[in-house]
């Protein structure tokens, strides 16, 4: 991947209002290394989706600007960090935003490889804290 800081900014600002699903504060996007197979990745990411919601859209782009087209004209339900990846606090994570598209009548799950959550200072000492305990 290999996105600019703007453009992950940018992005930010589309969802930053609406629902995250993981807890904490976050102040926006950062790029992160994300080495899984591509392919695997979509598979997997397909599949979670489909067994959350029957019909869900699973779409993965690499593209921000693509992304954030999409996203500014649809209804944002919410946004994680994607099951089919890893969902720490560092690299080989995916953003996942679910939304749904009123003129299409479909729900979607628009994933991005390689994106992570900025954790606020609270967040990334309580955060640093749980993986202490679980690792």
């Amino acid at each position: 991947m290999n996105y600019s800081q703007k453009e992950l900014d940018a992005l930010w600002v589309v969802i930053r209002n609406h629902r995250n699903l993981f807890v904490g504060n976050y102040t926006g996007l950062i790029e992160v290394k994300f080495d899984l197979d591509i392919g695997l990745f979509k598979h997997s990411n397909k599949i979670a989706h489909q067994k959350a919601v029957k019909n869900m859209e699973a779409i993965v782009t690499d593209e921000i600007k693509k992304a954030i087209r999409i996203l500014s004209s649809v209804d944002i339900r919410c946004h994680h960090l994607s099951c089919a990846a890893d969902t720490g606090i560092s690299n080989n994570s995916a953003l996942c935003v679910h939304y749904e598209d009123q003129k299409e009548r479909k729900f979607c799950a628009l994933a991005i490889p390689g994106v992570n959550y900025v954790p606020s200072p609270e967040t990334l000492c309580m955060l640093n804290r749980m993986y202490e305990r679980v690792y």
